[in-house]
């Protein structure tokens, strides 16, 4: 019985799987002539930069609003 596991540390490229070391910077020679492979080597980590933006202004709001529930609502009571 086989698995159709992919391993997380190549990618497809051209036909076939590559490692990350292959796909790495440091193995081209020059990136300008294949700005599609070096487009590819800059977006297969993902947007990570984007994610953690985007968290970091979630958890921003998220504490400003508890701060001012807790410091403004509840101090004034109930209002009749």
């Amino acid at each position: 019985m086989s698995t159709n596991v992919i391993d997380p540390s190549k990618a497809w490229h051209a036909g076939h799987f590559q490692t990350r070391t292959e796909l790495s910077w440091e193995n081209q020679v020059n990136p300008k002539e294949n700005e599609d492979h070096a487009l590819e080597l800059i977006v297969l980590d993902g947007p990570k930069g984007a994610i953690v933006l985007a968290g970091t202004a979630t958890a921003i709001v998220i504490f400003i609003w508890i701060a001012f529930y807790l410091l403004v609502f509840l101090p004034r009571g109930v209002i009749q």
